[in-house]
């Protein structure tokens, strides 16, 4: 309790890189620990190269990847008694120059009515399958490589690559949350938007968190 207001606090643990890896964070271990219920992360700076696990050179997009959309199921996935973690509990952050972003389930969603929420697709599907991922990861990586040779400014920039994420969540039916907190100059002291598409296909913002 602090000011007679329960206050949560962060466990503050770094994450250590993959082996071999000068950029690429090691989160198996992690996402395994019960007590644990989410993350926050940066990318590198996107104007640096760095070099994938094909050993092709690349620049870090300042939005999530694949990988990072799926570490959230992975983190409710481990089961524990004396820990229950509900799954709309559960987060995975990015900080940008731009802005914080995180996704979330669903404030409904839980194990039970996954598939509701889902719209059929089972909890374990997000968790087993490679290939779902792999699909998730080339179709992000196409929509990204339209974006980064642009020679728009940094906010304009931002703007699209939230389309660009928002369209593949929707198109291959993940049910994640995803709010966005501006700078504001370093200060990310403004209001939570919970952003999503229209039938036309454009961004909306929704106040609250």
């Amino acid at each position: 309790m602090k000011n007679g207001k329960y206050t949560p606090l962060a466990n503050q643990v770094p994450l250590p890189l993959k082996t071999g890896s000068v950029w690429a964070l090691n989160i198996d271990d992690y996402v395994k620990i019960a007590i644990n219920t989410g993350f926050l992360h940066t990318h590198t700076n996107k104007h640096t190269i760095i070099y994938n696990e094909s050993n092709k050179e690349t620049k870090a997009d300042p939005m999530f990847s694949h990988s990072d959309l799926r570490a959230i199921f992975r983190i409710g996935n481990v089961k524990s008694m004396s820990n229950k973690k509900e799954l709309y509990d559960l987060f995975v952050g990015l900080m940008t120059s731009e802005s914080l972003y995180i996704v979330m389930f669903p404030n409904d969603a839980t194990k039970i009515n996954f598939q509701t929420v889902s719209n059929g697709t089972p909890f374990s599907l997000y968790i087993n399958s490679d290939e779902k991922w792999i699909k998730i990861g080339r179709e992000l990586r196409d929509e990204y490589s339209k974006i980064s040779p642009s020679t728009a400014g940094d906010a304009v920039k931002a703007k699209m690559y939230e389309k660009a994420l928002l369209k593949v969540l929707k198109d291959n039916n993940v049910p994640l949350n995803f709010y966005r907190l501006d700078a504001n100059n370093g200060q990310f002291n403004g209001t939570w938007k919970l952003l999503g598409l229209d039938a036309s296909g454009n961004v909306t913002e929704n106040q609250g968190y």
